[in-house]
């Protein structure tokens, strides 16, 4: 299964923007909180730079499937439910 991480930082207010209309279409997602000290290692291997940035999640392994750069009009809810419908079927047809 895979899960959405919106990658945010609270004084970001495309991040808030995106997290509100997420919530709004019923989308489900965890944050990762950019601003955390222990997180920057793990955002530099990641190469992010702007934000908010979405993850897709493998669940089983926690491996990051895609990352996706925030494009309002790219990334809307249901655009963001046909890329897990298409990892997902990638990763079905790969077992």
């Amino acid at each position: 299964m895979l899960t959405v991480r919106v990658i945010v930082a609270d004084d970001c207010n495309k991040c808030k923007f995106y997290k509100k209309m997420l919530t709004k279409q019923g989308v489900k997602f965890e944050t990762y909180d950019a601003r955390v000290s222990e997180h920057q290692k793990e955002l530099d291997n990641w190469n992010i730079n702007d934000l908010p940035r979405v993850q897709i999640i493998d669940d089983d392994t926690k491996a990051v499937v895609s990352t996706l750069p925030y494009t309002l009009h790219y990334y809307s809810p249901r655009l963001l439910r046909g890329k897990i419908k298409e990892l997902t079927a990638k990763q079905e047809k790969a077992k």
